[in-house]
Protein backbone atom coordinates (compact mmCIF):
# COMPACT_ATOMS: atom_id res chain seq x y z
CA UNK A 1 0.00 0.00 0.00
CA UNK A 2 1.45 3.54 -1.13
CA UNK A 3 1.11 6.24 1.76
CA UNK A 4 0.90 9.47 -0.03
CA UNK A 5 3.62 12.26 1.16
CA UNK A 6 2.04 14.97 3.25
CA UNK A 7 3.43 18.36 1.48
CA UNK A 8 4.84 21.31 3.50
CA UNK A 9 2.84 24.10 3.96
CA UNK A 10 4.26 27.09 1.28
CA UNK A 11 6.92 29.28 3.49
CA UNK A 12 6.03 32.38 4.75
CA UNK A 13 7.36 35.23 3.43
CA UNK A 14 10.11 37.00 5.98
CA UNK A 15 9.94 40.61 6.33
CA UNK A 16 13.10 41.98 4.80
CA UNK A 17 15.14 44.67 6.85
CA UNK A 18 16.62 47.04 5.01
CA UNK A 19 19.94 47.90 7.52
CA UNK A 20 20.47 45.54 10.28
CA UNK A 21 21.47 46.81 13.96
CA UNK A 22 25.02 45.98 13.65
CA UNK A 23 25.15 48.31 10.64
CA UNK A 24 23.39 51.10 12.34
CA UNK A 25 26.54 50.90 15.43
CA UNK A 26 29.42 51.04 12.92
CA UNK A 27 27.86 53.77 11.49
CA UNK A 28 27.14 56.06 14.58
CA UNK A 29 30.71 55.11 16.30
CA UNK A 30 31.97 56.30 12.61
CA UNK A 31 30.28 59.13 12.53
CA UNK A 32 30.88 60.14 16.02
CA UNK A 33 34.72 59.40 15.60
CA UNK A 34 35.01 61.74 12.68
CA UNK A 35 33.06 64.07 14.65
CA UNK A 36 35.82 64.24 17.47
CA UNK A 37 38.48 64.01 15.51
CA UNK A 38 37.47 67.31 13.59
CA UNK A 39 36.56 68.98 17.14
CA UNK A 40 39.62 68.04 17.88
CA UNK A 41 41.78 69.50 15.30
CA UNK A 42 39.81 72.64 15.30
CA UNK A 43 40.09 73.22 18.78
CA UNK A 44 43.97 72.74 18.37
CA UNK A 45 44.25 75.44 15.49
CA UNK A 46 42.08 77.83 16.90
CA UNK A 47 42.11 77.99 20.73
CA UNK A 48 45.41 79.56 22.65
CA UNK A 49 47.64 76.58 24.50
CA UNK A 50 47.94 77.61 28.21
CA UNK A 51 51.38 78.19 28.70
CA UNK A 52 53.74 75.06 30.04
CA UNK A 53 57.20 76.70 30.77
CA UNK A 54 58.43 76.77 34.57
CA UNK A 55 60.24 79.73 35.61
CA UNK A 56 64.26 79.15 35.31
CA UNK A 57 65.46 80.16 38.50
CA UNK A 58 68.11 82.55 38.99
CA UNK A 59 71.68 80.91 37.54
CA UNK A 60 73.78 80.16 39.94
CA UNK A 61 76.91 78.58 39.86
CA UNK A 62 77.21 74.91 41.69
CA UNK A 63 80.20 73.17 42.00
CA UNK A 64 80.44 69.52 40.75
CA UNK A 65 80.89 66.60 42.90
CA UNK A 66 83.80 64.61 42.98
CA UNK A 67 83.75 61.47 41.90
CA UNK A 68 86.42 60.05 44.13
CA UNK A 69 86.50 61.59 47.22
CA UNK A 70 89.70 63.46 48.81
CA UNK A 71 91.33 61.50 51.77
CA UNK A 72 93.17 63.74 53.67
Amino acid sequence: MAMAKRKKPPARPERVRLISPWLVRVIVLAICGVAAATYALARHYTHPRAPMWVPIPPPTELPAPDLIPDTD
